[in-house]
């Protein structure tokens, strides 16, 4: 719901601008936007949420699965187009576009740690569940064929377990 209030933001934020800066005309508003940078970098971080917002349903998650976490990653980019567009946009005094940039580089560090966090601890379980089974593997009874493990001596409860 948060991206969707965002996304509306930037639709207000550009009509303001179109209506009130541009008299509603398409040819003026085109023409800034290949003559000011900062203008580029706001109207594309605008069409970059244009995919977000028509994704953000809860059905549009469940059909694109996977894909969706990955097209959604996008606000990262958008987050630091948006930060940078008030940068330049902004004459002289930088210190609140200064604020937004630390703000978002908190944020963005912090997002970083917690997923080498979670690396880590996925790779320290498998590590500690690899060492188990290769520690637990020589007291392992054996069959008569090399390198099979039993599990279980009486194989037609095994079957009856398994549903075999």
């Amino acid at each position: 719901m948060f991206g969707l209030f965002a996304f509306f933001y930037v639709i207000l934020h550009f009509a303001v601008y179109m209506i009130f800066d541009q008299s509603a005309q398409v040819e003026a508003v085109w023409q800034d936007i290949v003559k000011r940078p900062y203008i580029t970098i706001g109207m594309l971080a605008l069409l970059l949420l244009v995919p977000l917002a028509a994704t953000s349903t809860a059905s549009m998650q469940r059909r694109l699965r996977r894909r969706w976490t990955q097209l959604h990653r996008l606000i990262y980019v958008i987050a630091m187009l948006g930060v940078w567009h008030y940068w330049w946009g902004v004459k002289k005094d930088i210190r609140e576009p200064l604020l937004f940039a630390c703000a978002l580089a908190v944020l963005l560090g912090y997002r970083v740690y917690k997923q080498l966090q979670y690396k880590a601890r996925i790779r320290a379980a498998a590590s500690a569940a690899a060492t188990v089974f290769l520690l637990a593997l020589p007291l392992a009874p054996r069959s008569g064929r090399t390198g099979a493990v039993l599990v279980s001596q009486d194989t037609s409860q095994l079957q009856r377990d398994l549903r075999l």
